[in-house]
């Protein structure tokens, strides 16, 4: 059973809407129609002003809002993500710096600087797998404030939210080379002396 929806026909008023849309689909090329509609309509009256554009201007003008909003959230992600390796080279850089004895003794008993590698990695793993933990039960908790701004994806979307992951994980993972890289370039008479 088919339900249809009332509608109403009133007149046209100017003063009530301030314009009028038509919209026209054609068999010819654009090019063409663009033409040959402003002359139609001034064939029933030439005081009328007639503005042809193509439906993609009207489409890009309704979604220009939300496309403003991505853009700002796009901005505010990319500098979420910038803040993330700053904040991770720092905090592994400073670990390093403080460790640079131990790190020395270690070398000296002989550790590999593929171990040492590992161990300054793995604990700037802990505080990152800790946080994206965090980070993800706050964003599922927080998806229903975004449901009306995604487009193409549904608010849950496990895609995304694995991406996000494994894109924050390979951040703090190259933010840890250069820290991880130095800690191996110690020289270990160096680290011995150092207080």
């Amino acid at each position: 059973m088919k339900v249809h929806r009332l509608a109403i026909y009133v007149p046209f008023d100017p003063l009530k809407f301030g314009g009028m849309a038509v919209i026209v689909r054609g068999a010819r090329n654009s090019a063409s129609l663009i033409r040959a509609l402003p002359a139609q309509v001034w064939e029933m009256d030439k005081d009328l002003a007639v503005t042809v554009r193509p439906l993609s201007f009207y489409l890009a003008r309704e979604i220009a809002d939300r496309r403003f909003q991505t853009l700002l959230f796009s901005l505010f992600a990319t500098m979420a993500l910038f803040l993330t390796a700053v904040g991770v080279y720092g905090m592994v850089y400073y670990s390093v710096s403080r460790r640079t004895h131990e790190i020395g003794i270690r070398m000296a008993l002989g550790a590999q600087t593929a171990d040492l590698h590992r161990m300054v990695i793995r604990e700037m793993l802990v505080p990152v797998i800790i946080g994206i933990s965090i980070g993800f039960g706050a964003a599922l908790a927080l998806t229903r404030l975004m449901t009306g701004l995604l487009y193409g994806i549904t608010a849950q979307d496990p895609l995304t939210f694995l991406f996000v992951c494994l894109m924050i994980i390979t951040v703090a993972l190259t933010a840890s080379y250069i820290p991880a890289r130095r800690a191996t370039h110690i020289d270990p008479m160096v680290a011995l002396r150092y207080e």
